[in-house]
């Protein structure tokens, strides 16, 4: 006779991974979203090169510069990358955090462009690349595939 295959004394199992998409690929405009993100962060980065913004009053300390950059470029890349991944709320993380940021940068680009006109058209570009990714993600294909599991 076999042993008991099944033991009444182990707790049920269930499925309580965070992943509600499995293996299911984004659509693409999830991945132009997350692409035009990346870009802008990269494009945003030409804006630190010397000579594209003047300097005011004392300068900023490369180490100082080099650590914002760090940290907020990691945010950026880790929350496209978990909205890549289907994480609902890394999507709405990134919204905010874009957000932020436009309300943080809007206000002086007139002044920029009177200024630093190279530094606020790159700022003007990468605003327009993150608007067109938030609009992909939020209408069309993108907010369909990422509610489709909670049905």
């Amino acid at each position: 006779m076999r042993a008991m295959d099944h033991n009444p004394y182990q707790p049920p199992r269930s499925d309580v991974s965070d992943d509600p998409h499995g293996k299911a690929m984004p659509p693409t405009s999830v991945y132009v979203a997350c692409g035009l993100v990346l870009g802008a962060l990269a494009l945003g980065l030409l804006g630190l090169l010397p000579g594209v913004r003047p300097e005011e009053g004392e300068p900023v300390p490369a180490w100082f510069t080099l650590v914002l950059v760090i940290v907020f470029g990691g945010v950026t890349v880790v929350l496209s990358l978990e909205t890549l991944r289907g994480r609902n709320w890394a999507r709405w993380a990134l919204l905010a955090y874009l957000v932020l940021g436009w309300y943080l940068t809007a206000p002086d680009l007139p002044v920029n462009f009177d200024r630093a006109p190279m530094a606020a058209m790159i700022d003007s570009v990468g605003m327009v690349m993150e608007l067109v990714a938030t609009w992909l993600l939020f209408f069309g294909e993108g907010p369909k595939w990422f509610t489709k599991a909670r049905r």
